[in-house]
């Protein structure tokens, strides 16, 4: 029996560098073989095995995993999952059930899978950041870095890499509007991945600095270094990884109140909630209901922030502190191992 981890290695979304970042560290306690979730129906199962999802609906969604089957085949069955928003489907639930463990990265996740009727094991386990956040400022070698960091102004940065509404896109061009007609010295920002559409269109309008494609984990963490604040207004997501990592480097971190990022940044600065928005129209898992930020509240702690910026980094470089002692890698995959362990995943394994 051999412990098998599926996730999409096809093309690279975010649950990819989610899955990667537990297969390195995994390999230190286990061995784990890894599949691309297009392959795995491909293979004749002849002997169960114990099995990780990743995630665990979209392939099943896409076919390229049927779960009767998978259920069969399975000595052990878990997965990973994320609530988008306040509620998950019926389908979610029922195909959820089926699993032996769901590992959700939130607190907020973890109360919207039971308030929605899942009954199977339950456990909360963060995202994290690796060696490359902990270490000491380097002048950038990207030449879009380059122009970020010698800008003068205070730099206020936001990832548009896809779905600009549940990002709260707009709602970043409405405060960023406002805020650089009073301090005309603040440049936005626009990390971008592939960028098209209308609210790409729209935060161009903003004096700006893009810096498009896909970065290495080094070019990354230059590009938080040369920023100031960043921004996440969004209505729905799983985790906002960005966050964290913006945490992990001292940057001024506004988010809203209330979503799956409060465990770890319940201590930056919090925008008030105007009203809960609808995040999908037609999604299969995520039918539930988002956040949207209270804009009058966000210009007010924005111009506050910028005003105050020395003070302000100051507070977020103690939040650096914890974010690095308590969310690095090493330490979440530790926890790993020990819900894997809790549930009999690792049994027989070497």
């Amino acid at each position: 029996m051999a412990l098998f981890y599926v996730y999409p290695k096809w093309h690279v979304v975010s649950f990819t560098v989610i899955a990667e970042k537990h297969l390195k560290y995994l390999r230190r306690y286990v061995n784990v073989y890894d599949i691309d979730e297009k392959e795995w129906s491909r293979i004749l199962w002849s002997v169960k095995h114990n099995f990780l999802i990743h995630p665990i609906m979209y392939p099943i969604i896409s076919k390229f995993i049927d779960p009767e089957r998978l259920r069969k085949c399975s000595n052990k069955l878990g997965g990973f999952e994320v609530a988008d928003s306040d509620r998950i489907s019926e389908y979610a639930v029922n195909i959820i059930n089926m699993f032996d463990l769901v590992i959700v990265p939130s607190t907020f996740a973890k109360k919207v899978f039971q308030e929605s009727g899942v009954k199977t094991n339950i456990e909360v386990l963060p995202h994290g950041i690796d060696d490359e956040f902990v270490r000491p400022k380097n002048f950038p070698t990207n030449p879009d870095i380059m122009r970020v960091r010698l800008a003068n102004g205070v730099k206020v940065l936001f990832f548009l890499w896809h779905s600009g509404e549940r990002k709260g896109a707009d709602l970043v061009f409405e405060v960023m509007r406002y805020v650089q007609r009073k301090r005309p010295d603040t440049i936005l920002v626009l990390k971008t991945w592939n960028p098209c559409g209308y609210h790409y269109m729209l935060l161009k309008r903003l004096r700006h600095i893009e810096v498009n494609g896909f970065l290495s984990e080094k070019d990354l963490v230059d590009l938080y270094d040369s920023c100031d604040i960043l921004l996440c207004f969004s209505r729905g997501g799983g985790f906002e990884l960005n966050v964290l990592e913006a945490l992990a480097r001292g940057l001024v971190v506004l988010v809203p109140e209330q979503g799956s990022w409060i465990d770890y940044a319940k201590d930056s600065v919090l925008i008030k909630v105007a009203r809960k928005v609808k995040v999908y129209n037609d999604n299969p898992v995520h039918v539930g209901y988002g956040f949207e930020i209270d804009v009058n509240d966000a210009i007010e702690k924005l111009i506050h922030v910028i005003d105050h910026i020395k003070e302000y980094k100051e507070r977020f470089a103690r939040i650096r502190k914890y974010i690095i002692e308590n969310y690095h890698w090493s330490k979440i995959v530790e926890k790993l191992v020990d819900i894997l362990d809790k549930y009999g995943f690792l049994e027989g394994i070497s």
